[in-house]
């Protein structure tokens, strides 16, 4: 790493007035890199970071407006995602799938309860979604993994000749002029859409720092190869983005970890995500999103990673990975 790059890393982060310009003049870049990775395990550092900043929503780096269903209140609102927060920009009426509860199969009338992405707007599509629709990533990798299955679910208007429909097969529609007025508030490209079932479970600060704090932990044991380390963040019911349970990821990383014994390891979190995920069974299960750059001596990486956690006796555990 070059210096100019160590010394914008130390004011991006607010450091610049810190310790780590001395351990920079007294020894050097790896120094810093190694007291900056310390620091970013740090409970307190993440406190500080988010002190006025509100995370009822959850946490976002890149993500510009969420979506949040209510299903009970039979209500879509819209929120813009501001330095501080977040601003609600609209409240909207909708109809849902006709039967409650969360959507477990295809078929059967319920409107999803989780996270997601809107992956295209539609404009092609018949009268009876409306003028456009929204397309959702229903079913996510923790749906697929539950067993849950079904497609189409999607944000969509009314038929031109019935504006007063009581139901949809699971999707999430409104008035025509309501979804064409969505469409001038926000950006589909850069958003999330949150289901709840009732009342939205808000995300706590304190969960989001510790959840910053293991993802930095988590991070350096995997660059230092740490192997009973890294596995330690783990669910007992973890499952991989392949249905891969722990023991076979166990073993699998322990080929991978003992293959990288002395390797130059280097691994950045970028935009990282923390989003309270909505379920019916009320547990405490946040979805995380970053992209990642991983280095080594003979491997490279670019890409999104995907992670679900869950708040365990000994903290915060790695339930499902992609």
């Amino acid at each position: 790493m070059r210096i100019f790059a160590v010394i914008s890393i130390l004011f991006v982060l607010g450091f610049a007035d810190s310790d780590l310009l001395k351990i920079y003049e007294r020894q050097g870049e790896k120094a810093v890199i190694e007291a900056m990775d310390k620091i970013l395990e740090s409970e307190s550092f993440w406190e500080e970071r988010l002190k006025n900043r509100d995370v009822t929503l959850g946490y976002y780096s890149k993500s510009k407006f969420l979506l949040l269903c209510e299903k009970s209140q039979k209500r879509l609102h819209l929120y813009q995602i501001v330095p501080k927060g977040f601003k609600k920009i609209d409240t909207i009426e909708v109809i849902l799938g006709k039967n409650s509860g969360d959507k477990i199969k295809e078929g059967d009338l319920r409107t999803p309860v989780g996270v997601y992405r809107l992956s295209a707007k539609l404009t092609k599509v018949d009268d009876y979604y409306g003028p456009f629709a929204y397309e959702t990533t229903y079913p996510n990798l923790f749906d697929r993994l539950q067993g849950k299955n079904g497609h189409g679910i999607w944000i969509h208007g009314m038929p031109s000749d019935c504006d007063d429909k009581k139901d949809t097969r699971g999707c999430i529609a409104m008035q025509n002029h309501r979804l064409k007025a969505l469409e001038d508030l926000f950006d589909y490209t850069s958003s999330y859409l949150l289901i709840s079932e009732d009342l939205f479970k808000k995300a706590d600060k304190k969960d989001i720092v510790d959840i910053l704090s293991t993802l930095y932990k988590w991070r350096n044991s995997w660059k230092a190869s740490d192997y009973d380390r890294y596995i330690s963040f783990y669910h007992k019911e973890f499952k991989r983005f392949d249905g891969s349970d722990l023991e076979r990821f166990k073993r699998f990383k322990k080929r991978v970890f003992d293959s990288k014994k002395g390797q130059r390891i280097e691994i950045i979190f970028k935009d990282i995500e923390i989003i309270p995920y909505q379920n019916p069974q009320g547990a405490k299960l946040y979805r995380v999103n970053f992209f990642e750059i991983y280095d080594s001596d003979n491997y490279r990486f670019r890409g999104e990673k995907e992670l679900y956690l869950k708040k365990a006796d000994e903290g915060w555990k790695i339930l499902v990975e992609k």
